[in-house]
């Protein structure tokens, strides 16, 4: 099973509205990618496919890797007002995301199967979310 995990990188400052659009679509990407394998991961957990040491460290991974891009992301200053509302959607989202991801580790390391149900439908929510945010970016 091949799963994505991916990383916003370095973030160099936005001196234009398209160069932070730019910036927020990436980042809202990357989210996306994180939130895919975290979902993919916990239906396989779930369903009893993963070995749970297995569901844990990915699951942790893209965790981790989500606390990279939201802080990569929120470091960047936007150029002018109308940037702000970007920033408003974009940081929301990314909350949402790094919230989804940590009940995830704590359903998978807990075993527990209703909060595992419940991440599951969490991390499905999140996904429409970022979705909706990257056709509104794009």
């Amino acid at each position: 099973m091949a799963l994505v995990a991916a990383s916003a990188g370095c973030v160099s400052p936005a001196r234009s509205e398209a160069s932070y659009q730019g910036k927020a679509m990436s980042a809202v990407r990357s989210a996306a990618a994180n939130v895919a394998t975290g979902l993919l991961v916990v239906q396989q957990d779930r369903a009893k496919k993963v070995f749970s040491a297995y569901a844990d460290d990915v699951v942790s991974a893209s965790e981790t890797s989500m606390g990279s891009i939201t802080e990569s992301f929120g470091s960047v200053q936007p150029p002018d007002r109308r940037s702000d509302g970007i920033r408003d959607s974009v940081t929301d989202v990314l909350s949402k995301a790094q919230d989804a991801l940590s009940h995830a580790r704590i359903a998978v390391r807990r075993s527990d199967g209703r909060a595992l149900a419940e991440s599951e439908d969490e991390l499905k929510a999140v996904a429409q979310a970022l979705d909706t945010t990257e056709r509104e970016l794009g």
